[in-house]
């Protein structure tokens, strides 16, 4: 079966195989911490009484990028969800049966080196976020990340001509 992460990516980082699987979940754990997520608390990467979209994410990591790679963040093993309106005496059992169940892998967010120590964090966590909770997720996930400004150089600009518009009034 051929990998769902682009060869490009595979090579620069020395993957094999990786797929994604089909993976949902209403909570993630956190496995390693994060370094811009150390305010975080288990109740900021739970979504399951989200109104909208409960889950944070839809599919995870599986095969070689888990070796290679640090898992940050995977699915919890329980998706709160399902027992969100059971009376507690029936909730107890059955979150216990749910946990046993064999699912599969659940790793959401993964860091990843190059032999140079360039970092990437690779994400299946839901990227067009569709509930305030997930915005301020990502909004903590993105803290400190500075991006490089593209210095835009401006062809000709003496032979241009002035647009008022645009460019505002000269004195």
């Amino acid at each position: 079966q051929k990998s769902d992460i682009p060869e490009s990516l595979e090579k620069y980082f020395g993957l094999g195989k990786t797929t994604i699987v089909e993976r949902t979940a209403t909570q993630l754990r956190e496995v390693e911490m994060y370094y811009y997520a150390q305010g975080c608390e288990a109740d900021d990467y739970y979504f399951a009484e989200e109104p909208k979209d409960r889950n944070v994410i839809k599919c995870a990591f599986e095969g070689d990028i888990l070796r290679k790679g640090k898992v940050l963040y995977e699915a919890a093993a329980v998706d709160w969800s399902l027992f969100n309106d059971a009376p507690e005496s029936a909730k107890c059992g059955a979150v216990c049966l749910y946990e046993a169940l064999v699912k599969p892998s659940g790793a959401a967010c993964i860091e990843l080196r190059s032999n140079d120590t360039q970092q990437v964090i690779a994400t299946t966590i839901d990227v067009i976020p569709d509930s305030p909770k997930n915005i301020e997720l990502w909004k903590m996930f993105m803290y400190g990340v500075k991006f490089k400004e593209q210095k835009q150089v401006e062809q000709n600009a003496e032979k241009r001509e002035h647009n008022l518009l645009l460019d505002g009034q000269t004195k």
